[in-house]
């Protein structure tokens, strides 16, 4: 985990993404868990915060109106709240005892592969 942990901020040092002037602004920095992070990479999104264009507030407190009051006490006048709160991960089209979903997760060859479909993605007739 340190390892990777590292090799990921070497990437934003070299992108010319200051985590920490990020982490100042109020992003928090995750906890990583290598093994079940289902990460989606944006080459745009920490450039963007850091030039400002993109701003980090602190956790909402409460809403009146269309006035939101953050937990420091600052406030902004919202049109529209778009909650980037996660996902659960589900299969709908897929029947549930293709694939099982054990804490959020998937049990997969390489993360793409059912384990019990050897010949899945070999391009030989099954």
């Amino acid at each position: 985990m340190f390892f990777f942990r590292q090799l990921l901020l070497h990437e934003y040092r070299r992108a010319g993404v200051n985590i920490q002037q990020l982490h100042a602004q109020g992003l928090p920095l995750p906890e990583f868990d290598l093994w079940r992070v289902r990460l989606t990479p944006s080459n745009d999104l920490l450039p963007r915060i850091q030039r400002g264009s993109i701003l980090v507030e602190p956790q909402i407190a409460r809403l009146e109106g269309r006035q939101v009051i953050f937990s420091d006490g600052s406030q902004a006048q919202a049109d529209a709240i778009i909650f980037c709160t996660g996902y659960t991960l589900r299969f709908p089209f897929f029947p549930e005892k293709l694939i099982a979903i054990k804490r959020n997760g998937v049990e997969l060859y390489k993360h793409v592969f059912h384990p019990d479909l050897p010949n899945l993605a070999s391009g030989k007739d099954v």
